[in-house]
């Protein structure tokens, strides 16, 4: 039956009008392209300075292999930061245990944590020795919060490792995740594809595929 408001088939509901409640043509048959995500994804990490005595936090997962530009890539968002919240308010902690950056957390008001080569302290083959790890990077944000006394803050966690399902499961809830490359072993190559879709998936292997043709350009 075709009504002003839509087609109804069966238990599929299309619609072109105003009722919110059922999903329109562009959404149930979403069109392949290629889309620069870029500012909707820093719109998720670098968020907005907090108000009052809030501490607020975000979090990104990068993901590539070897050579895929993920050094390049962290420093370009340190300087976004830098950018965004001024240099001299940035406190920067470069490491690859998250152990090093409780000891290190200032009274900044934003505290930048790169965790590169993460998985070397917080493989998911160990999850069940690495409880303490765990409960250090629970712990951060309130010990910024000591140091801080009283006076808002932010704290940012970026991770970069090279397979997805290397890093153990609680570090990698990210607000935001990058794959820079994609990866041969099929349930990762599964897994990866249930983040991104069949179609995005397909154009991330094409990336990685030229990049490992030598061609550099597309590691941006």
């Amino acid at each position: 039956m075709i009504s002003a408001d839509g087609l109804r088939c069966g238990r599929l509901s299309l619609h072109d009008g105003d009722d919110t409640s059922l999903l329109s043509l562009d959404e149930m048959f979403v069109r392949d392209r290629r889309r620069d995500v870029t500012d909707a994804a820093d719109k998720r990490f670098f968020i907005p300075f907090p108000r009052g005595s809030q501490v607020a936090k975000a979090s990104c997962c990068i993901v590539g292999g070897q050579g895929s530009g993920k050094s390049e890539l962290l420093k370009a968002r340190v300087a976004k930061a830098c950018a965004k919240y001024g240099r001299n308010n940035v406190h920067v902690i470069y490491t690859d245990d998250i152990r090093v950056a409780l000891d290190v957390i200032d009274d900044a008001p934003v505290q930048y944590v790169v965790v590169d080569d993460a998985m070397t302290y917080a493989s998911s083959r160990q999850v069940y020795e690495q409880v303490e790890i765990v409960k250090t990077y629970n712990k951060s944000r309130h010990v910024f919060e000591e140091r801080l006394k009283g006076s808002p803050g932010l704290i940012l966690y970026d991770w970069a490792w090279q397979r997805f399902g290397e890093l153990d499961p609680a570090f990698r809830q990210g607000d935001v995740m990058l794959f820079k490359t994609g990866i041969a072993e099929p349930s990762e190559k599964r897994l990866i594809e249930s983040f991104l879709g069949p179609w995005y998936t397909k154009i991330l292997w094409q990336i990685w595929d030229t990049m490992n043709r030598g061609n550099n350009d597309v590691k941006s």
